[in-house]
């Protein structure tokens, strides 16, 4: 299961998928709380999700036509 390869020896893509998850909950709790969070932050974290899904499709999609 461990990769010597790979960031922290995780599958491919786990590093980049915790990633989002804690930005995103971090989100979502300042909402939640109703704190002010700069357009700045809110852009580049869907900067960062479309990114994250982005690449996901084309891995899918690579995987799919083999």
């Amino acid at each position: 299961m461990l990769n010597a390869n790979q960031p922290l020896g995780l599958p491919k893509g786990s590093v980049r998928a915790i990633l989002i998850i804690l930005i995103t909950t971090a989100i979502f709790f300042a909402f939640f709380f109703r704190m002010e969070i700069p357009h700045q932050v809110v852009d580049l974290w869907l900067a960062l999700v479309a990114l994250y899904f982005g690449l996901r499709s084309n891995f899918d999609g690579a995987k799919s036509n083999e």
